[in-house]
């Protein structure tokens, strides 16, 4: 008892949530540049960050002043054997190693008895009633990635399966201070699990209370050193998140480019060589006039020499009149002629 009173430790954080807000701060200059659907995911994700890095400071402030020896470690990542857990906070104190599940939800929190949690909030001035992933299956999975990892820990005590049994705790931490946790239909076990960060230091002391044996102060720095070592930074879920978010904002800009350059070239004026190649040539000029000239004799029971002969025909497509003015200066082309085939003549040779 007497080395415990000598050795204070007090609140040590070894791993403080930096690393998610330096992922914030790059989600907002991402969302600078967004616009449209894609700054709406960028902006719905920094929300959904914001949310979460509130409640862990919240859960932080409460450690912080708890005067409970301790070692934290926040937003920390694991994997081993193929398993992974993105933990919020792990809290080493003399008694327990606690895994908290921190969440930072508006409105009430219904627990019920099959285990469900059900979010009760107002949107928009409606009352809305949802239901949720479960944060202690979610901490189940983080406490089994974590025992994997300290039987690694080689130490003689707490490598034995026994040390996790007796001394691992798993809490789920509602860090909004207005919300109800409605649990009176779940089980005691359930019930036990879930906290409001303004009563988590309650909670800790008398879980810590009940348990008899300590663990020394040696054996605490060993774990979170172990752990702290075991920390995977690169692979944060949020790090895949932001290269999917920066890769859709990347495809919407090149497309935005592609269509203002679509844009521009429909709207820029034909070049000399452009228009050329679009010309009708000489041989589909005199297949259209021929085709007018059968036609017209059908139609009216001539010969199709008579609504114009071959030499009109080629004088036709050399001139390649754009007026009736003009066409009347072609040989054979009198006011009579031009009155009735002029139109169609001067449409079939134009460009």
């Amino acid at each position: 008892m007497e080395l415990f009173k000598k050795t204070r430790i007090g609140y040590v954080c070894l791993k403080d949530t930096a690393t998610a807000q330096a992922y914030l701060d790059k989600l907002k200059a991402l969302s600078r540049q967004a616009e449209g659907k894609v700054k709406d995911q960028i902006d719905k994700q920094i929300k959904m960050v914001s949310y979460g890095i509130d409640g862990e400071n919240e859960v932080a402030y409460r450690l912080r002043t708890s005067g409970i020896d301790m070692y934290v470690l926040h937003d920390i990542y694991f994997e081993i054997d193929g398993l992974s857990a993105q933990i919020d906070c792990i809290v080493i104190t003399r008694k327990n190693l606690y895994v908290l599940e921190c969440k930072n939800w508006t409105g009430n929190v219904e627990i019920t008895e099959r285990g469900d949690f059900i979010r009760n909030y107002l949107r928009d001035g409606r009352q809305k009633r949802e239901c949720v992933e479960s944060p202690i299956a979610q901490n189940r999975i983080h406490m089994v990635v974590l025992q994997r990892l300290l039987e690694q820990i080689g130490n003689r005590h707490l490598s034995k399966e026994k040390f996790f049994d007796s001394h691992a705790v798993s809490l789920v931490v509602l860090s909004n201070s207005k919300s109800i946790i409605e649990d009176s239909k779940a089980e005691v076990s359930l019930r036990e699990k879930v906290v409001r960060a303004d009563t988590l230091v309650e909670r800790m002391t008398q879980i810590d209370n009940s348990q008899g044996q300590k663990i020394s102060a040696d054996e605490m720095k060993a774990i979170a050193d172990f752990l702290l070592i075991q920390n995977k930074n690169s692979k944060l879920n949020y790090v895949k998140e932001y290269e999917r978010l920066e890769q859709s904002l990347k495809k919407k800009k090149e497309t935005n480019v592609q269509s203002q350059k679509a844009v521009k070239k429909q709207q820029k004026p034909a070049s000399k060589k452009e228009k050329n190649a679009e010309k009708k040539t000489p041989e589909e000029i005199k297949k259209l006039l021929k085709k007018y000239r059968r036609e017209q004799s059908k139609e009216q029971h001539l010969s199709p020499l008579a609504v114009f002969d071959d030499k009109q025909m080629d004088a036709l497509i050399e001139k390649r009149p754009k007026s009736k003015a003009e066409l009347k200066a072609i040989s054979g082309f009198g006011d009579g002629r031009v009155k009735k085939y002029g139109t169609d003549i001067i449409k079939i040779v134009s460009d």
